[in-house]
């Protein structure tokens, strides 16, 4: 299993305070080749792990893209927003460096390039032989 991790520093927006800057780790996994990961410090209120699809991910960073409780989408040339949850029904906005996202983005490519994917997925017999049909 590899691990890629880049650090950068996001603005957090809660909706019930001035907006803070959060240092953010973004991971990407070939054990779970599908997701990245977005997370916060221990020591952070919002301390948690996002995970979500990589695909999302970089869809997003050109266009508006996801349904629920994830959402990515360009703000500007220079950043991009994700937001999870609802808005009006508890959110969490993040404006991240869109540069970063995508440095991060090639270098998960590189590691496993998009369709490539399933063939890290160690899946179960049975599915595996549906699939082989």
């Amino acid at each position: 299993m590899a691990v890629l991790s880049h650090r950068m520093v996001m603005r957090l927006y809660t909706g019930r305070c001035a907006p803070v800057a959060v240092n953010v780790e973004c991971r990407y996994q070939t054990e779970d080749p599908y997701a990245v990961e977005l997370h916060f410090p221990a020591e952070h209120p919002a301390a948690t792990d996002w995970v979500f699809a990589r695909e999302l991910l970089a869809d997003g960073l050109r266009a508006a893209a996801g349904e629920g409780d994830v959402r990515v989408e360009p703000a500007d040339e220079a950043a991009t927003l994700i937001t999870f949850g609802h808005i009006g029904q508890g959110f969490v906005l993040l404006e991240a460096p869109t540069g970063e996202l995508n440095e991060f983005l090639t270098r998960t490519f590189d590691r496993v390039p998009p369709g490539a994917e399933t063939q890290l997925v160690e899946w179960p017999a049975d599915i595996t032989s549906l699939l082989d049909e």
